[in-house]
């Protein structure tokens, strides 16, 4: 109900929570409360010019959380509705000493270089021969220790004209001498032109997975 600047003041809004907003030159109007959990924004096509919307989400959201077993570890129909991807696999070991390797989309052929600095032996490997895989470490991780963690990130995943993506990565574990291992290091996935939309990892050996979780986020 618009009212006039005059009687501005005595206006009591019946409902908890509505608002008295102007609405045009010397005029005022009861904006009706929000639904729970909206928040008040800002719109110039509105009577009052302000609204109840539901915050735009932003930061991570947990888009899949997946168990690691078997042989592939496939995060798949990955949305390209984020800027960046991270992944996070906790508490993982394999069914024997073996490598850990990762695949973007399935593809084959000289797709997929890697390097990497290894924390324990404070040595940097060069950059592997072009493969059909990335290898995230050059240490064997023992089948027992369930404390390995990796982290990755991918910025600008779903660019479909950026054909060379850059991942990061972090992995912390144990190897077959129970010494701790840590590798730091790039993948570059080349003759890349279309979104990143699915990510296999698995061990070199073609062993298996004896447990862990793998948690994929995108990032706004």
């Amino acid at each position: 109900m618009a009212i006039t600047k005059a009687t501005a003041s005595s206006i009591a809004p019946a409902v908890k929570g509505d608002l008295v907003a102007g609405s045009a030159t010397n005029d005022a109007a009861v904006l009706t409360v929000g639904a729970n959990d909206t928040v008040l924004t800002a719109d110039s096509t509105q009577t009052t010019g302000l609204k109840w919307a539901t915050p735009s989400s932003g930061g991570m959201t947990l888009i899949s959380t997946t168990s690691c077993t078997g042989t592939n570890v496939v995060l798949s129909s990955i949305p390209g509705t984020f800027t960046n991807l991270q992944i996070i696999i906790d508490d993982f070991a394999p069914t024997a000493a073996a490598k850990l390797e990762v695949r973007y989309n399935n593809q084959g052929g000289t797709t997929h270089q890697s390097a990497f600095f290894n924390l324990g032996s404070t040595s940097f490997a060069n950059p592997t021969s072009k493969t059909s895989q990335a290898r995230l470490t050059d240490s064997n991780l023992r089948l027992g220790n369930t404390e390995s963690r990796l982290f990755m990130n991918i910025p600008l995943y779903s660019s479909a004209d950026n054909q060379k993506k850059i991942t990061q990565f972090h992995l912390a574990g144990q190897n077959t001498s129970n010494q701790d291992t840590q590798s730091m290091g790039f993948i570059m996935f080349q003759q890349n032109d279309t979104a990143i939309t699915q990510l296999d990892f698995f061990w070199d050996t073609g062993t298996t997975w004896s447990a862990g979780t793998a948690y994929l986020y995108g990032v706004k």
